[in-house]
């Protein structure tokens, strides 16, 4: 469950999952047996940088802050379609870092799981792997062999998670385990040479009550985490309540930041379900149209990273489930039969677009002025405005309206209502403009004039010297 009583999700199971989740290969590819295949060049060159957030925006920091979560374990859902779905849609959707599970018991560098995660590694892709306590789904995460997994997936390990939400499942004395397992991973990674550099992320809680029983675990954790999942609301929310619980701002302050005080904030988990259902109106229950999530999911992923968010995980790469009517079943930004919802649209896209403006000229250095200023003139009451760097005569601002474009109360989609703007830098000219289409991906517009109308939806402006 998201924090601050978002939506309920089907949770990540234990490190050592049941057999039938689990297929563990037999093909050998060379070598003795248990020993992992020669790994790509291009898969040993990661893990990639976690964005350092200062200062303004670049456009590398913001693709660097995209991330998304897959169930390559789950072979009895979608994720089982491994060739024909979840590899080709994660590479077009252009998402180059990846939360799923770390597998230790009863795998080894042949089994499929970890076939499949050095495959992605080789098209450049880095991850994020979830420790586990033993349950009743299996026998957790043995940090011993941390180093193992770091081989057995190609060196492209960028970070490994703490606990996955342990007080929303029944684990017997989760507080006092899951800070024990915290600090032995820690112990492991923080002396072992080949994962120098792989970060670890706090583990996750879903209340303020529960980071209180967990207690702070910053020495052994680089990044807080938070699931700030927004229920049905737009990504920008305060949250409800005179706590604003919900709301980034309050996972943040009363359960990131409780946890891992003083340490950079990754969301391991936030998105939305797009099957709204009559009649259920509570936040625990909340979907919306994939119409409102393609609007939503930019706004969201550009607002966490402008407000110091190095990370977003989406949840999740695909629906696992044909179930319409279940938003439990409806998180992808793949559908079930496969075919692309706006929201995954709206985020190839971006990350295309943003790719390509950022190898259109020099990169920025440090020598570069790392500031850029503009002004925006009209209807701007609730303009949200986050300027991107992109080379040192070049920069893109995303603008967007902070309004709803979906009805809470009446599980309808909102009119996007237009508002005129007038953008302009010093030194600059306006270049070009790119909105969003209905379908959700982002296309180019003759900048004819200095007049823009900017909706619910991401606008980008481009400015060039």
């Amino acid at each position: 469950m998201g924090a601050g009583g978002g939506v309920r999700r089907r949770p990540l199971l234990a490190a050592g999952l049941a057999t039938p989740l689990l297929t563990l290969g037999s093909c050998r590819a060379g070598g003795p047996t248990g020993a992992p295949p020669r790994t790509p060049a291009a898969a040993r060159s990661r893990p990639g940088p976690w964005p350092e957030l200062r200062g303004q925006l670049t456009a590398q920091q913001v693709v660097d802050s995209v991330g998304v979560n897959v169930h390559l374990a789950f072979t009895d859902t979608t994720y089982g379609r491994y060739d024909t779905l979840v590899r080709p849609r994660l590479l077009e959707s252009g998402i180059r870092h990846v939360r799923d599970l770390v597998l230790t018991e009863g795998v080894d560098g042949d089994s499929t799981y970890y076939q499949r995660i050095r495959d992605l590694a080789g098209q450049g892709i880095g991850f994020t792997l979830l420790a586990d306590l033993p349950n009743e789904d299996g026998p957790g995460t043995d940090p011993r062999r941390l180093a193992e997994v770091q081989e057995w997936c190609g060196g492209s390990v960028e970070a490994f998670e703490g606990i996955n939400e342990p007080g929303q499942r029944g684990i017997p004395q989760w507080p006092v385990r899951t800070r024990a397992a915290q600090a032995a991973m820690a112990e492991v990674v923080r002396s072992t040479p080949s994962l120098a550099g792989v970060r670890l992320i706090a583990p996750s809680m879903v209340t303020r009550e529960q980071a209180e029983s967990l207690g702070q675990v910053a020495p052994w954790s680089d990044l807080a985490n938070v699931h700030p999942y927004p229920g049905d609301a737009r990504p920008e929310t305060r949250g409800d309540g005179p706590d604003g619980e919900g709301g980034l701002p309050y996972a943040r302050r009363q359960i990131g930041q409780r946890v891992a005080p003083g340490r950079p904030v990754v969301s391991t988990e936030n998105g939305y379900a797009t099957s709204p259902v009559e009649g259920q109106d509570t936040r625990a229950d909340a979907g919306l149209s994939e119409r409102a999530a393609g609007v939503y999911i930019p706004r969201m992923l550009l607002h966490h990273v402008s407000v110091g968010v190095v990370r977003t995980y989406l949840y999740e790469l695909l629906s696992q489930a044909d179930a319409p009517q279940d938003p439990e079943a409806n998180f992808g930004l793949v559908r079930y039969d496969g075919s692309p919802t706006p929201a995954f649209r709206a985020v190839a896209s971006l990350l295309a677009l943003l790719r390509a403006e950022d190898g259109s000229g020099r990169r920025l250095s440090a020598s570069d002025d790392p500031e850029v200023s503009w002004t925006v003139a009209g209807e701007t009451a609730d303009l949200v405005e986050v300027p991107i760097r992109v080379t040192p005569g070049h920069f893109l601002l995303a603008l967007w309206r902070e309004v709803d474009v979906w009805d809470r109360e009446a599980d309808v989609d909102l009119p996007l209502l237009p508002a005129t703007v007038r953008a302009s830098s010093s030194g600059f000219r306006l270049e070009g403009v790119v909105q969003q289409e209905v379908d959700g991906a982002f296309v180019e517009r003759a900048a004819s004039t200095q007049d823009v109308a900017v909706d619910g939806r991401v606008t980008l402006l481009r400015f060039r010297r």
